[in-house]
């Protein structure tokens, strides 16, 4: 199932630059709106809340998906790409709670690549695959690249 399938309206307004994001929308006339801060809270902050080893992006709370998390530090240290590509994961999984609390039923979409879905099997991950078809990411020369497979770069 993809989010446009199941009646999230054609024309969402949505924005993201370095401080903050924000998406508008209507579901089966239903407002959402999910507002993204990426100066709150850093990557070792959101490791700590999220129990994850790695360093991570960002963050959202399925108890309050209408609020998430870029960490600040990726904010201000990764190319813009990179920032946009996790404001898009965690939009995906924010989405993706919203949705499932208001229908009532588990509206979770999951990456189509077996390499990204072992990678990260959230619906975020499967929105950024939709949208750059693959996994984004950075290397240590600050070149952007697109995988589909996350684990092997």
């Amino acid at each position: 199932m993809h989010f446009a399938e199941d009646r999230l309206e054609q024309n969402p307004s949505f924005d993201v630059d370095r401080t903050r994001g924000y998406f508008y929308g209507e579901w089966a006339d239903r407002f959402i709106s999910v507002e993204t801060s990426m100066t709150a809270v850093d990557s070792s902050y959101i490791r700590g809340i999220s129990g994850r080893d790695v360093r991570p992006g960002g963050y959202t709370n399925p108890r309050d998906p209408e609020h998430n998390y870029i960490a600040s530090d990726v904010a201000r240290s990764y190319s813009f790409e990179v920032v946009r590509a996790a404001w898009v994961h965690e939009l995906g999984n924010s989405i993706a709670h919203i949705l499932t609390r208001l229908s009532g039923k588990d509206m979770t979409v999951k990456a189509k690549n077996s390499n990204i879905l072992a990678w990260d099997g959230d619906s975020g991950m499967a929105l950024e695959e939709c949208v750059y078809g693959g996994a984004v990411g950075q290397d240590t020369r600050g070149n952007v690249f697109v995988t589909t497979n996350p684990s092997g770069r």
